[in-house]
């Protein structure tokens, strides 16, 4: 089942990700305030990652609980509004892959950086809920061949990180 869209690139989302859970986030500082992309200021209006979604928190714990595999849609159609920005290189790629694996893969010992999706601070439990995959919802034809090396080096990164992970 997928739960939502990593519609927005780190470019486009002051270094993190922008999602889409549809209507099932909010609160009073709906997104997390991003550190800046590639060392830049963060962007007003460019904070585009949820921190408050306990619908889709307690949906996913259920489905799986059910033997229902969770998966995050990556992409989506570049012509709507909420598609924004590109790998611009393989660095971003890798970037891309690193952060999404640790932000909603499974938990690495020692890891302290952002889990979106964890129950934490703003809901009832501090239970850790990982996804259990990536789909790749590619709908844009890229002639830059920097972004195609952003493309391939993010989806080459996750077969490394799921053989360190084993």
């Amino acid at each position: 089942m997928v739960v939502g869209f990593i519609n927005t690139f780190p470019s486009a989302a002051n270094g993190y990700v922008g999602a889409n859970y549809g209507n099932a986030c909010w609160g009073p500082e709906v997104n997390y305030v991003a550190p800046g992309y590639n060392g830049a200021k963060p962007v007003s209006g460019q904070n585009l990652l949820p921190s408050r979604c306990p619908n889709v928190q307690e949906g996913i714990a259920v489905c799986q609980a059910r033997g229902i595999k969770v998966l995050l849609s990556i992409g989506g159609d570049p012509s709507k509004k909420s598609y924004k920005g590109q790998l611009k290189n393989a660095a971003d790629g890798t970037y891309f892959a690193n952060f999404l694996w640790n932000a909603y893969g499974p938990k690495a010992a020692g890891y302290a950086g952002l889990r979106p999706l964890d129950r934490g601070a703003s809901n009832t439990t501090s239970d850790v809920i990982d996804i259990d995959g990536f789909d790749f919802d590619i709908e844009e034809s890229i002639a830059s061949t920097d972004a195609n090396n952003g493309r391939s080096r993010a989806s080459s990164q996750w077969p490394q990180s799921l053989t360190s992970h084993r």
